[in-house]
């Protein structure tokens, strides 16, 4: 009898271990084919207001601490969040009833803004024709610390220590070149381009500022345009030394409209829609030009080790729109990423970026391969941001028409 019981026992755990089902694998965070990724799950993902859409275009996003601040919408307002890297937490959120951009219609498009994190102040300009302004905020808050009325022609608002300059349509005829005074906002007539009008026509000569710093001293080179037709220009710079006001080179041709101005390792670097030149102080001429494109526009530019991103966007069909990077030792193109181009993030020599559509990507800057290519759920937006905690743990924040989302960085 006991045997008996005891074969049954056997027999009835024998069935139920039997009959229990494999345990289901964990779903993937991402799928890699080929050494790409090409899906990832979000770390966490915020969600807009996509009830009452508006056209938001920021880019970059601007990260700070373990912070970043981001396009976002509601109430068909375009607007700035604040949150958390990590978590997603929203710190604030900031919405403006006017455009950022005169193209008119239900947009916020913020682009020459200027972000200082060590000193904690985004400034920004927004407004329609006729009633644009400068804003101040905290970056920690979102106050307004201030806000003044200025009619900036064009998006150019180039910093320089405590002050900052942009160019400002005051008639038809005259754009000068204002001074902003960082801590208060105050605003006054700083300089206005020389430049001859053109024999043929005269309209619309433009200077815009692009300052910098150069054995102690504040230089600009003046972004100067003239209209040889109606339908074209022609493009000059011209060096300003702002302590004497003196002119140190006048009017020197280009064959691109000059776009930014820095100082690396000690030489001057000027970049334009073709490329970039570098300029001797000694000898106030260029001692260098490198062309990576015909013509185009200039987007954004990052120093990056021993290597030089340059993002351009051509104006023909010669060249591709791309992030050209450069070997600053020797100043040869290593690599040309393809893709529309909207300013990137680097971190641990990647470069990630987002582009027209809904693809976010990333390129190893050593090896020049792709190693991220997936699409976003809606049509991105075109910011990006990363970070690394203290952990070494990695993230991208990048945001489409209906979230921002956090990724793993690789």
């Amino acid at each position: 009898m006991k045997l008996r019981i005891k074969i049954l026992i056997v027999g009835v755990l024998f069935c139920s271990l039997s009959c229990q089902k494999e345990p289901t694998p964990p779903s993937p965070t991402q799928i890699v084919k080929d050494g790409v990724i090409v899906w990832q799950e979000p770390l966490w993902s915020v969600p807009h207001d996509t009830a009452n859409y508006v056209t938001v275009i920021i880019d970059p996003y601007f990260q700070f601490d373990d912070k970043v601040i981001v396009d976002t919408y509601k109430d068909t307002k375009g607007g700035l969040r604040c949150l958390m890297v990590e978590t997603g937490e929203v710190v604030w959120e900031k919405y403006f009833n006017t455009s950022a951009d005169y193209t008119g219609g239900q947009s916020f498009i913020l682009r020459g803004s200027l972000f200082n994190p060590a000193e904690g102040y985004l400034i920004i300009m927004i407004g329609e024709w006729g009633e644009r302004r400068h804003i101040k905020l905290d970056i920690e808050t979102g106050e307004t610390l201030w806000e003044t009325p200025l009619e900036t022609l064009g998006v150019a608002m180039d910093v320089s220590g405590n002050h900052y300059y942009c160019l400002v349509n005051t008639s038809d005829e005259v754009c000068p070149i204002y001074k902003v005074d960082i801590s208060s906002g105050a605003a006054e007539y700083f300089y206005s381009t020389p430049l001859p009008a053109h024999p043929n026509i005269d309209w619309q000569r433009l200077g815009y500022a692009r300052p910098f710093h150069c054995y102690g001293k504040e230089y600009i080179f003046i972004a100067e345009t003239r209209r040889s037709k109606s339908d074209s220009a022609e493009y000059f710079a011209s060096l300003l030394d702002t302590e004497t006001m003196e002119l140190l080179v006048k009017h020197i041709p280009l064959d691109n409209h000059l776009n930014k101005v820095e100082v690396f390792n000690n030489q001057v670097y000027l970049f334009t829609g073709g490329g970039y030149k570098i300029f001797s102080m000694e000898t106030l001429t260029f001692e260098r030009d490198v062309r990576l494109i015909d013509w185009g526009d200039y987007v954004y530019h990052t120093f990056y080790k021993d290597k030089l991103i340059v993002g351009l966007s051509p104006n023909n069909t010669l060249n591709v729109n791309g992030h050209y990077v450069v070997d600053l030792k020797t100043h040869n193109l290593l690599y040309t990423f393809e893709s529309w181009v909207y300013p990137s993030a680097i971190l641990d020599d990647v470069l990630y970026y987002v582009t027209t559509g809904r693809p976010i990507q990333a390129y190893n800057l050593n090896t020049g391969q792709r190693v991220l290519y997936f699409d976003l759920k809606y049509r991105a937006q075109f910011g990006v941001a990363t970070y690394k905690n203290a952990e070494g743990k990695k993230f991208v924040v990048v945001g489409d028409d209906g979230f921002t989302y956090c990724y793993e960085g690789i």
